[in-house]
């Protein structure tokens, strides 16, 4: 049998070749063995704690020729899911169910996605906030902004309105009464992540379901500028459920794309209920959120935009770590070993640089979280071991990289520093460059894939 990524990537290039091509026969491609390795190798690079609890050796080989001859006589069942909330988690879908997941999102992102419009991030080629952030940078001289965060939940006719928008390229009952299949289970969340301190930009992704949802929210835009009757001057920015559209022109002009935004929400994507887009000028005080940034104008570049830190998010990220103005134990971690301690705080400060890495204001806003969060973590410490700060610095503390002291523990894995580096703004690649950092990835795991098959 053919190797997963060689099928899809022929899949792709029919597509692509021919757009309004059915694809038949796919069903046949789930009985390949490859797609659930292939699948299983996606999952291991996402979750490296659900790695280790993947299925191995005969394990493995047994669960995947089971699901292979349920699926030949069409018996296969997916099993309820309970995704839980945020209080309480749900348990974790059998294994089965995942790399079946996987295995159709494979097929079907293969013919959909190469037409997904170019003005949409967080899907192929580009999955990163960094090209939406550096499209938006280009956006020079818009009046109006309109943006805000789509809405992320499922309900009946949107799941009717998926079985549509598949049938429009697939051919295939018996692919179509399996996603039907997996639909009713509830097997799709529409948003995949889990973070504890913050929204690590790069790493918030939609399911494909909700991709293909979304794409056609773009083609409505773009059928709602060809056919006006005089030109419109926007720049429409849709990075996975965030949305932001520059407009040159009248208020009036803003507020009549705007109403069309809504309406496509509710009349073509059928959402039942959802937040209304914000519509503000671009020298108003109050701004327009995108992704886990809030925009605002550049004072050094005139009629361009920058990202910046949200105010109201570093404030709520701070308020465990303060009290009264000043930087406090953390009660609820006292439980934890030293090198736990130093970990945590550790990640926690290196994801949220990771996430708001490209804001204008990163050093002046994460500078001061790192002041109460760094203070947080040697206060817990002092706390559990019932010394002083100073004691703790004493025990700890370390020069290595310089004369700013930082904490040093030895874990089980080698030593553990407290997240010590620059808050300097990353600048952005220019689009050229983020196309060849991700063809440069993606051959790398396709190679890595190959060799671990």
């Amino acid at each position: 049998m053919q190797r997963a990524e060689v099928i899809l990537s022929l899949l792709s290039q029919k597509a692509k070749e021919q757009p309004h091509f059915r694809f038949r026969r796919l069903y046949r491609n789930l009985f390949n063995p490859d797609f659930y390795r292939y699948a299983l190798t996606q999952a291991q690079e996402t979750s490296v704690t659900e790695a280790d609890l993947a299925p191995h050796g005969q394990a493995y080989i047994a669960m995947i020729e089971k699901m292979i001859h349920q699926l030949r006589t069409e018996t296969y069942r997916f099993a309820p899911y309970d995704f839980g909330n945020g209080d309480k988690p749900g348990r974790q879908p059998k294994w089965e169910d995942r790399l079946l997941r996987g295995a159709v999102t494979q097929l079907i992102s293969a013919i959909f996605e190469p037409h997904f419009w170019n003005g949409s991030h967080g899907v192929y080629p580009l999955p990163t906030i960094e090209g939406a952030l550096w499209a938006i940078r280009e956006a020079v001289g818009v009046d109006w902004l309109v943006g805000g965060t789509l809405p992320v939940h499922w309900n009946s006719n949107q799941q009717a309105l998926l079985l549509e928008l598949l049938r429009e390229r697939l051919e295939d009952g018996r692919l179509l009464e399996l996603i039907r299949r997996m639909l009713n289970a509830d097997c799709w969340q529409m948003i995949e992540r889990t973070e504890p301190i913050a929204v690590h930009a790069d790493r918030e992704r939609l399911s494909f379901p909700c991709q293909l949802l979304f794409h056609a929210l773009d083609q409505c835009m773009q059928r709602y500028v060809q056919a006006a009757s005089s030109p419109i001057d926007m720049h429409y920015i849709r990075w996975n459920r965030y949305l932001f559209v520059g407009v040159k022109g009248s208020k009036r002009m803003a507020q009549a794309l705007r109403d069309h935004l809504h309406d496509c929400l509710e009349n073509e994507l059928r959402f039942e209920s959802f937040a209304p887009l914000a519509l503000v000028h671009v020298q108003d005080k109050q701004r327009v959120r995108f992704g886990p940034y809030e925009l605002a104008p550049d004072c050094r570049e005139p009629g361009r935009l920058t990202p910046l830190v949200p105010h109201v998010a570093i404030q709520e990220l701070m308020r465990p770590f303060r009290r009264e103005g000043k930087p406090a134990r953390h009660p609820g971690r006292l439980h934890l070993s030293v090198p736990e301690l130093v970990s945590l705080y550790a990640g926690e400060m290196k994801g949220l640089y990771q996430t708001y890495r490209y804001a204008a204001d990163v050093r002046a806003k994460l500078g001061k979280f790192r002041y109460y969060h760094y203070g947080s973590l040697l206060k817990t410490i002092a706390s559990k071991e019932k010394i002083s700060v100073r004691q703790v610095l004493r025990k700890y503390g370390s020069r290595e990289s310089g004369s700013k002291q930082t904490l040093a523990v030895k874990g089980e894995t080698g030593w553990i520093t407290y997240f010590n580096e620059p808050l300097s703004r990353c600048s952005f690649m220019n689009e050229e460059r983020l196309m060849d950092s991700w063809r440069a990835g993606y051959i790398e795991r396709c190679t890595s894939g190959s060799e671990g098959g």
